[in-house]
């Protein structure tokens, strides 16, 4: 008994020792599915007769781009840490000849749910001083885009965009914006997130399948 006990703690040491030596690299992505156009940087696009909807996950790398973005910092030499928040990129382009309006974010997985964060949660909770020098309101507001493109590297936010007057978009034109939700449990390896919005008076909601994993570093 007291063998099986010594060799017990020895495997529970060395686990603990591993796992504290090895760190843990997290990956989020789009799930490619026979609906989504998955394209090489990992945006996904869904396209509907009223609208074409993609979704990218921000990672430590592009959040470095946004925030030196000039609509996006108060000053491009500086940059920001990436806020404790699961980021998306997300673009809308509006088909119709309808208003696409009362547009909502959301995600599942099983007993799990979430809206994304308002920009006044957002404010609220990004207080640090890591986070003065970017502008929140910019990064995750509406805006109009006036470039088809939808590898997220090639947009240039300071020439092909511009502040959305409305909380809506337009007949035939193009909305993007950041949505930020909070992290979900890890448990939860897959989840749906939801793009729900108004087509006229019609509700529609898209649907994109997000998978994360986890390596350890050696």
């Amino acid at each position: 008994m007291r063998i099986h006990f010594s060799l017990f703690v020895m495997l529970t040491v060395f686990v603990s020792c591993v796992s504290h030596q090895f760190p843990i690299q997290r990956e989020t992505a789009i799930v490619e599915k026979p609906e989504v156009d998955l394209q090489k940087d990992g945006t996904g696009i869904i396209r509907t007769p009223h609208c074409d909807v993609s979704v990218r996950y921000i990672d430590k790398a592009s959040w470095k781009m946004v925030a030196s973005s000039p609509p996006f910092t108060q000053n491009r030499t500086f940059g920001s840490s990436c806020p404790p928040y699961e980021i998306f990129f997300v673009t809308i382009q509006n088909s119709t000849k309808k208003i696409i309006k009362d547009i909502r974010f959301s995600i599942q997985a099983a007993g799990y749910s979430d809206n994304s964060l308002t920009i006044e949660e957002l404010l609220t909770e990004g207080t640090s001083p890591v986070y003065q020098n970017i502008r929140i309101s910019n990064i995750f507001s509406l805006r109009r885009l006036f470039t088809q493109e939808f590898i997220f590297n090639d947009i240039e936010f300071e020439k092909n965009s511009v502040g959305y007057p409305f909380p809506f978009i337009l007949p035939q034109e193009r909305g993007s914006l950041f949505i930020a939700f909070r992290i979900p449990p890890f448990e939860h390896r897959r989840y749906t997130l939801s793009v729900e919005y108004l087509a006229g008076n019609d509700k529609k909601v898209v649907d994109f399948e997000i998978a994360r994993k986890e390596n350890r570093l050696d």
